[in-house]
């Protein structure tokens, strides 16, 4: 039986300000190094491309990559 160990980094908020961005990208760092000192492997993530924010350029900094994206359905409600 073998045994794979992963993570889940978690979401992080990133409003527009540059050092609320810096303090995002050092909260991400902490996550992925406890993750890494617990010896997990792969650190897994979801956020949303669109976001006004750039989450998706922050992640792929810290080395992420797309590898996956899911659709967006929408039905009016009235």
């Amino acid at each position: 039986m073998t045994l794979t160990l992963r993570g889940y980094a978690g979401p992080v908020d990133l409003p527009r300000l540059e050092a609320v961005r810096a303090a995002a990208q050092a909260l991400l760092g902490t996550r992925l190094s406890a993750l890494a000192g617990l010896s997990v492997p792969r650190a897994t993530l979801r956020t949303v491309r669109e976001n006004p924010n750039r989450s998706v350029a922050l992640y792929e900094g810290r080395g992420y990559r797309v590898t996956a994206t899911l659709p967006r359905y929408r039905k009016p409600l009235a």
